[in-house]
């Protein structure tokens, strides 16, 4: 019955609309690969971070995981949420033998960033300060524990 799907037809035609004032879906794609390779370019730099499934060259979504010396990867996720007011999913991401292969299974997965049609520069800009204050974080509680393990 056309009644019951007028409301989803409706959100169609708004979703359509929304990517067509956008320039097309390329432009919507463009514009997140565009955060994702600068998201990953700046994680890169950071001393601590080990970055996964990051090649930006390849066709594919703008989606890649990491994980920070030191922490794992919950942790990690939850600074990254209430210190810095980066939303991040952390875990085995519904595909455990993935992390098999990349070797992050026995720690519980990784943090993933996946950049969309809605984040900005500024949201790139405060995720790379955040997970860099977290690697130094990391760096810190890793020499404190050498410290502790070394005067006992």
């Amino acid at each position: 019955c056309l009644r019951d799907s007028l409301m989803g037809a409706a959100g169609l035609l708004a979703a359509q609309r929304w990517i067509a004032e956008r320039g097309g879906v390329q432009a919507v794609y463009e514009h997140e690969m565009r955060h994702a390779t600068r998201l990953r370019d700046g994680l890169a730099a950071i001393d601590g971070v080990t970055l996964y499934c990051a090649d930006m060259s390849r066709d594919h979504l703008p989606v890649f995981v990491f994980n920070i010396d030191g922490l794992p990867a919950d942790q990690a996720g939850t600074f990254l949420d209430v210190e810095h007011d980066v939303i991040t999913r952390t875990g085995l991401h519904c595909a455990p033998l993935v992390h098999v292969g990349i070797g992050t299974f026995d720690c519980d997965g990784t943090v993933r960033f996946s950049p969309g049609a809605f984040s900005t520069d500024e949201d790139i800009e405060r995720a790379i300060d955040a997970v860099a204050d977290l690697a130094e974080y990391g760096r810190k509680r890793a020499e404190s524990r050498r410290a502790v393990t070394a005067s006992t």
